[in-house]
């Protein structure tokens, strides 16, 4: 029994007098100072007691932030004097940020549950795509697919409730790390300011708390032995150009295979500013829903006349001959419009305007078209 009391006493001696590197001291009570901050500030105050303090957050942050700070060189003397207990104040600074971490992780599952994030507005959903900025065509996406949005929480709350204990830190630490860098990639590409900042403190703190096992995850992912399949070929040579193989084959086969279906002078939107059909000109009227408004040379060699109607217009597949100008296009949409378009179409101008003239079905066609600018184009293949 006194070996063992002995033993435990030697063990907490030897606690006391290691030490953390000044650098580990700074970033997490910077960390810890941040995120308890910011997860206060995110949280929405209409949700919170009226009968709690209102204290300014900017107040707090300074607070939290000034005492982390001052705490540093405290921490630095008294662990040179040998008075303080290194560990046990860094595993308390470490309690802190994984109990902030889970907090809000758990707090933007709920708001995914209760139908308070990830959900679109009623006046967006009918509106054209090229009006709603990336955020809200994000929303949009997420808000039609409920279950989605549902999955998306259960994974959170799920890294939460695993990285509070021990035993399963480093399995909720990974879950994390791999939900805040889907959001923080997705929110930096769709141009999501909001949460941003704070979806980027969360995947640093979450990584933070994984690297306290670095040496366990490099033994787990590269030393580790394993029993997962193997090619078994005497030919060291022949194992490995299979497996590269793997990689450059579909590359091969897709390159050799893919076309560029963007035309320079060609492919945009247009509007239509003056329409003959048979020689007779067709009155342009904005209120008029069976009056094409819009032309489009769409990516994947997709030609669409679009009128006021949204749900009014005929799509086709064409194909261009750039020497010649040349253009034929098959209706797709509506089902049964079988006049195919043969027509000409003319160079930009510096104007940026274009001439459509040819024949559809048992009609003759002149259009003047103007090039109009698109907020953004992506590529298909």
């Amino acid at each position: 029994m006194s070996r063992k009391a002995d033993s435990a006493k030697d063990k907490l001696k030897m606690q006391k007098v290691k030490n953390i590197s000044l650098l580990h001291k700074i970033v997490v009570c910077i960390l810890t100072a941040v995120l308890t901050t910011y997860t206060i500030k995110r949280f929405n105050p209409d949700y919170l007691p009226h009968w709690l303090p209102n204290v300014t957050i900017k107040t707090l942050f300074w607070f939290f932030l000034l005492a982390s700070v001052l705490f540093i060189p405290i921490w630095q003397y008294r662990e040179r004097k040998r008075n303080i207990n290194s560990i046990a104040t860094l595993e308390f600074f470490q309690g802190v940020l994984i109990y902030f971490l889970a907090f809000d992780f758990t707090k933007w599952a709920f708001l995914k549950f209760l139908h308070l994030h990830m959900t679109t507005s009623l006046g967006w959903m009918e509106m054209p795509m090229t009006m709603l900025s990336g955020e809200q065509q994000l929303s949009h996406f997420f808000g039609q697919n409920y279950p989605m949005v549902v999955a998306f929480g259960v994974c959170e709350i799920t890294g939460a409730i695993l990285i509070l204990f021990r035993k399963t830190r480093l399995l909720g630490a990974f879950i994390l790390i791999i939900m805040s860098a889907n959001i923080a990639l997705i929110d930096f590409l769709y141009g999501v300011k909001g949460p941003f900042p704070e979806v980027c403190l969360l995947l640093l703190v979450a990584l933070y708390i994984a690297l306290q096992d670095f040496d366990k995850i490099k033994v787990f992912f590269f030393r580790a032995s394993t029993t997962l399949p193997k090619l078994n070929f005497k030919s060291q040579i022949l194992k490995n150009v299979l497996k590269v193989s793997a990689i450059v084959i579909p590359a091969l086969i897709l390159i050799s295979k893919y076309k560029v279906q963007f035309h320079s002078d060609l492919t945009g939107k247009y509007k239509i500013t003056k329409m003959t059909v048979n020689g007779k000109e067709q009155l342009l009227d904005s209120c008029n829903s069976n009056t094409f408004s819009n032309l489009y040379f769409d990516l994947g060699d997709f030609l669409i006349l679009a009128s006021n109607d949204f749900n009014k217009r005929q799509v086709g597949h064409f194909e261009f001959n750039e020497a010649t100008r040349q253009l034929k296009t098959i209706w797709q949409y509506p089902k049964g419009f079988r006049d195919t378009l043969f027509a000409k179409v003319s160079s930009l101008n510096k104007e940026k305007g274009m001439t459509l003239s040819g024949i559809m079905g048992n009609d003759t066609l002149n259009i003047e078209l103007l090039k109009r600018e698109v907020k953004s184009v992506t590529t298909t293949y």
